[in-house]
């Protein structure tokens, strides 16, 4: 395994070992739809690693501190899909490491070229914004993260003032994020060069996380992590 230089966003020294295997079983308008279940028992392959997926030696050692071993299924299934640039569609249980699914290689690449904004993430509760939010802090400790959350019922003037700031990823409720967009003309240049959107959300999509999502450019990147029972995540 050979040293990667340093990115300055790191706040340690970080390895890659850029191995990936494809898993999904469907393609769709140049989109791969992976569909994963955990089991009723929890087995996951024996084989599996993130290293196998291509995930980044800093970031395996991440999941290690947060007692991830292995990957489950869905991000088995994801997260080299991500890593390779598809649009992914991935459906799995509560519980099944849906947020890792896609946060780990968002972080990965974002680690490659820091920029903000660099992901959007919508999602369609309060309370779900901050998880997500505390497990990207808690998977991008290893690096000089920036984030933000974007809810409804709290101050939208110092809400734009912190995405003026270009974090690297937002993490959004879909109603709030369109009313920013639609009432602060300066907002939409803050997600110019976004490269991903992902929509974190149930089944029964909300049309408004779709009209945010396609409003932005073609070139974003699309993924969308749904429960399996219809669920919120």
């Amino acid at each position: 395994m050979e040293d990667v230089a340093e990115p300055s966003i790191f706040s340690r020294k970080s390895l890659q070992q850029p191995v990936s295997r494809t898993v999904s079983r469907k393609e769709r308008s140049s989109a791969a739809f992976v569909e994963s279940f955990l089991s009723e028992s929890g087995e996951e392959e024996n084989n599996a690693s993130f290293e196998g997926l291509g995930v980044a030696e800093w970031l395996v050692r991440t999941c290690r501190e947060l007692g991830m071993k292995k990957p489950t299924p869905v991000q088995q299934g994801c997260v080299s899909q991500i890593l390779a640039g598809k649009d992914v569609f991935g459906l799995a249980q509560t519980g099944s490491g849906k947020t890792a699914a896609f946060a780990l290689p968002i972080l990965q690449k974002l680690a490659e070229n820091p920029y903000g904004v660099y992901a959007l993430v919508l999602t369609p509760t309060r309370e779900l914004a901050f998880q997500i939010s505390d497990q990207f802090k808690a998977l991008g400790s290893g690096m000089n993260l920036r984030n933000t959350v974007v809810i409804g019922g709290m101050d939208m003037t110092a809400q734009a003032k912190a995405l003026m700031q270009r974090p690297h990823v937002v993490i959004a409720t879909p109603g709030r994020m369109r009313d920013h967009l639609t009432n602060d003309p300066d907002i939409a240049a803050v997600f110019a060069r976004t490269k991903v959107v992902c929509l974190s959300v149930c089944l029964s999509v909300n049309l408004s996380a779709i009209t945010v999502s396609f409003s932005l450019k073609p070139h974003v990147r699309r993924t969308k992590l749904s429960n399996g029972s219809g669920s919120s995540i």
